[in-house]
């Protein structure tokens, strides 16, 4: 277990190291987000209507 956690933090680190790929994590994380609430919203939107 503590070697995958060791490999994550240096993918992460490589990943934040570069300007573009922050970016990139940055966007993804706020798709995903968006995603969650978009789903969870029609959803209860569904519940509540029913």
């Amino acid at each position: 277990m503590k070697g995958m956690i060791d490999i994550l933090k240096s993918v992460w680190q490589k990943l934040m190291g570069n300007e573009f790929t922050r970016w990139l994590v940055y966007i993804g994380i706020v798709a995903f987000c968006f995603c969650i609430m978009y789903n969870a919203g029609k959803m209860l939107g569904d519940w509540i209507a029913a």
